[in-house]
């Protein structure tokens, strides 16, 4: 034990040292935070849009004034053409075209099946779903009000009345959706990266044949590299945390505990898979690129910005070796759900296993070669 806290004494020593690293560890990932969590929304709030209006009656007008009214859209301007609206389109000038043809006012009020034409650039699928969506209700909503005003006695009044809530993000802010995600990241980026370059960078140094010479055995030096960068991801989880709740007003519904307790194996089971991949790199080049593989495939497939639900059946399977899927989805049961020891104690176990699995590969893959 004396031994691994030489080591972990060392590394601190030489985190300090290292100016370069100490701002990697502590500024890069609390910006991302930051910055992060205003970019990464997936809402549609600035949709543009041009207008060919062939009716021009009070009708059209009403429809057009209300989707501008609309905090969610601006309006570009009326041309008089299809071709004017789709060079538009084109050059990226407005997201959608809404064409209101001849005698649109004349079948809305004589119930003669009117038609509206929307064409939406849909190079983002995600975002042309939206705004049709968006765009449809708003039509929706005008033609009930058009039917009510023109026929009030044929309102059915004995229709449903469909009460509904939004359980654990009441108000649908996509920034609660977001936080856990970007806590994933910035808890990975001290395991995976950080610590997988420091490992290297040793190497390229002569440091670590130095250290191959003494009687320290291997699982000794890997746990004296892990604990520290152990010790600092927590610390910048608590940092990350207090932000959320502070700044964005996340709720934290669970257990303090319960969440570190999680969070403290999560990261001895991606420290380990950092120090594997160091162990494997023989220049700080080669470490970047393994660990950046593992760092995008991993984080693009834990469901942080598309739901699980969305992909393939086989990327679930690779889900049960992806440890950042783990831990997205135990923050946000933990943070947003509020569930408790006895709601994840089978996720602990999984992670637990795998983090002894991982830290004995790391060990058996360092190779003391004096």
């Amino acid at each position: 034990m004396k031994t691994i806290l030489y080591i972990v004494q060392k590394e601190f020593i030489q985190i300090f040292r290292d100016k370069v690293l100490l701002n990697l560890i502590l500024i890069a990932p609390l910006a991302q935070l930051l910055i992060l969590i205003f970019a990464a929304n997936l809402e549609m709030k600035n949709i543009d849009f041009c207008v060919v209006d062939k009716d021009n009656t009070q009708n059209s007008i009403e429809l057009t004034n209300l989707l501008a009214a609309s905090p969610f859209y601006t309006l570009k301007d009326y041309v008089f053409t299809e071709d004017q609206a789709i060079n538009m389109l084109i050059s990226g000038k407005v997201d959608m075209v809404l064409v209101i043809p001849h005698n649109f006012s004349i079948d809305l009020e004589s119930a003669s099946n009117p038609k509206l034409q929307l064409l939406i650039d849909a190079i983002n699928g995600t975002s042309a779903y939206l705004i049709n969506n968006y765009t449809s209700y708003i039509v929706a909503d005008y033609n009930v009000d058009i039917v009510m005003q023109t026929y009030p006695d044929s309102i059915d009044t004995g229709t449903f009345d469909i009460t509904y809530s939004y359980w654990y993000n009441p108000l649908l802010d996509y920034k609660i959706f977001m936080f856990p995600g970007l806590i994933v990241i910035l808890v990975s980026l001290i395991g995976l990266f950080i610590a997988a370059l420091n490992f290297v960078k040793e190497k390229e140094l002569g440091n670590i044949a130095q250290i191959n010479v003494t009687a320290i055995k291997k699982y000794q030096f890997i746990a004296g590299k892990l604990i520290p960068f152990w010790i600092i991801g927590i610390i910048e989880l608590a940092v990350g945390l207090l932000c959320g709740v502070i700044l964005f007003n996340v709720p934290f519904l669970g257990s303090v505990w319960t969440l570190f307790l999680y969070c403290s194996i999560y990261l001895i089971c991606v420290l380990s898979l950092g120090l594997f991949l160091g162990t494997l790199s023989n220049s700080q080049q080669q470490v970047m690129f393994f660990t950046f593989f593992f760092f995008l495939t991993f984080i693009i497939l834990s469901g942080l910005f598309t739901p699980l639900e969305t992909m393939p059946k086989w990327v679930t399977y690779v889900n049960y070796a992806n440890p950042f899927a783990y831990l997205m989805k135990v923050l946000r049961m933990i943070l947003l759900k509020g569930s408790g020891f006895s709601d994840i104690y089978m996720d602990i176990v999984y992670l637990s296993i795998y983090s002894v699995i991982m830290f004995f590969i790391a060990v058996k893959s360092y190779r003391k070669t004096g």
